[in-house]
């Protein structure tokens, strides 16, 4: 990758660092009690696509593929936990597995760096998904 393509991705990894400190330090959110991970999510989708088409390069259509599919895996490993499909401790693993599927039915095979990006994502991803919705739906069950 060049050296360019690298700024792109810390311009965006600084404006979602920038985006988790102010709401920890203030206690304030951003979003709302909207889907919280949704719009940043979807900008950096589209960032990551933007670059692709500016700068066409595999790496870039490659990793707008992967964000899509670690976004959809974890949401859909989350909301099989809420649903009581899964137990809480084995959403990373079934998350994991269902990104494993989808990147093997693309024809993406999982490097060591590739791993690194899915780990991140996963993260990325669980760390922005709405947590205080679920918090009240067990205040209230109690």
């Amino acid at each position: 990758m060049e050296n360019y393509n690298f700024i792109y991705l810390i311009v965006v990894a600084a404006f979602i660092l920038f985006i988790f400190i102010y709401e920890r330090v203030t206690g304030n959110s951003i979003f709302g009690k909207i889907d919280a991970g949704r719009p940043i999510l979807e900008a950096l989708k589209l960032l990551v696509k933007a670059c692709a088409g500016v700068f066409p390069s595999p790496y870039f259509d490659k990793a707008a593929t992967i964000l899509e599919i670690c976004t959809k895996a974890t949401v859909t490993a989350e909301d099989a936990w809420k649903m009581g499909t899964i137990p809480k401790a084995e959403r990373n693993s079934y998350c994991q597995l269902l990104i494993a599927r989808a990147l093997k039915d693309m024809n993406i095979e999982i490097t060591p760096q590739i791993q690194e990006v899915i780990n991140g994502t996963v993260a990325l991803i669980c760390m922005l998904l709405p947590h205080s919705a679920l918090a009240e739906n067990k205040k209230e069950e109690a």
